[in-house]
């Protein structure tokens, strides 16, 4: 099940970090060899105003490293939800939850 169907407008208000990262995200997510899937950002992407000013900075090298560095976010928060996510159930018993970002 997709996470995003449809975005009716436009996200606004991006900084351009957030931008750099997502970009890089739905690049990789499109390769055939990708590090990483990321279909929720490839559905927002469309929503997203690319800030042209970016594309001086922009080359295969960029897209490579804020891959990594967003793979490598995603693997640590994934590690410490997977430790730390509790939620309480039933009767005071807490259950470990998986991380939705594995």
């Amino acid at each position: 099940m997709p996470y995003v169907t449809q975005l009716s407008s436009q996200l606004t208000g991006v900084p351009r970090t957030m931008l750099m990262t997502t970009r890089a995200r739905v690049e990789e997510h499109q390769r055939a060899d990708a590090l990483f899937r990321d279909p929720q950002g490839f559905a927002w992407w469309g929503a997203i105003a690319w800030d042209s000013e970016l594309d001086q900075f922009w080359s295969p090298i960029t897209q490579l490293t804020w891959s990594v560095r967003a793979h490598t976010f995603d693997q640590m928060v994934t590690q410490y939800l997977d430790r730390h996510l509790l939620i309480k159930g039933d009767r005071n018993l807490y259950t470990k939850v998986r991380s939705p970002l594995s």
